[in-house]
């Protein structure tokens, strides 16, 4: 994991969010619950592909488009596959808030992304989504639980 903005790059003295960052949160959360549902396409190649996007980055960008717009948009600019397998929502949901919020810590998306992929990260979600933000981010970058994930 060398070269990562992971660990030195995180704030764990931030006291709070503004109701901007929260909302920011709340929506990429929801982006990514009904991905599946709304914009018809694979959820796993969706959340990847946005993670690695200009979008993911741009945060003003991203809070003044609408959910679908935002889908769409991505989908126009690097294709995303249809959809193939249902994905558990509340899973997809807290992914789009660990990793919005993770980033809001001051960790590029790409980053987060590398550190904990989708697929990842969907599978410890029974584990990790009982633990505190900063907790699971903590176990994500110290490759905790992830004995199946090289």
């Amino acid at each position: 994991m060398a070269g990562l903005n992971c660990d030195p790059k995180i704030n764990w003295e931030r006291e709070g969010f503004s109701l901007d960052e929260l909302d920011i949160i709340e929506k990429q959360a929801e982006l990514f619950e009904c991905c599946q549902d709304t914009l018809n396409v694979d959820a796993f190649d969706f959340i990847e592909k946005f993670m690695r996007s200009s979008i993911a980055e741009d945060t003003a960008k991203f809070s003044n488009a609408k959910n679908d717009e935002i889908g769409k948009t991505l989908i126009d600019s690097v294709g995303v596959k249809p959809l193939e397998d249902i994905r558990y929502t509340e899973a997809l949901y807290w992914i789009g808030y660990l990793y919005r919020y993770w980033t809001l810590m001051g960790t590029p998306s790409m980053d987060v992304i590398t550190v904990a992929p989708v697929e990842k990260a969907y599978v410890l979600y029974n584990g990790y989504h009982t633990l505190g933000l900063q907790e699971a981010i903590m176990r994500f970058i110290n490759g905790q639980g992830a004995s199946r994930f090289g």
